[in-house]
């Protein structure tokens, strides 16, 4: 089976087109597809857009947190997997994912002081 990148990328589009129809949430997939084209930017865009649109999904917010990670915003990152532990606070994703958040903060200091 051949990849199709511009054809998913149309279909996802598309997708967003009937986002108003009740539990119709295609930025999720949307934004984990972008990261994988490499388009960074635009996968935090809808990662952001699926956490607003499902404010209650402890995934949503852990989704958005590691793209998050990947334009290395690290307190925008963290404030992300906190909404997603005080949705379900035995998220062990986001747990690890605030461990190494803080682990990246002491390597970054270590390495300047």
């Amino acid at each position: 089976m051949r990849m199709d990148p511009e054809g998913s990328d149309r279909e996802y589009r598309r997708a967003l087109e009937l986002e108003s129809k009740p539990g119709h949430r295609p930025h999720a997939p949307h934004a984990q597809f972008l990261f994988n084209q490499r388009k960074l930017e635009e996968a935090v865009t809808h990662a952001r857009r699926a956490a607003e649109l499902d404010p209650t999904s402890p995934v949503a917010h852990i989704s958005y947190g590691f793209m998050l990670a990947m334009s290395r915003d690290n307190e925008a990152r963290r404030r992300q997997y906190i909404k997603a532990l005080e949705l379900q606070p035995d998220q062990v994703i986001a747990r690890f994912n605030i461990a190494n958040v803080y682990a990246q903060k002491l390597h970054v200091q270590r390495s300047h002081g």
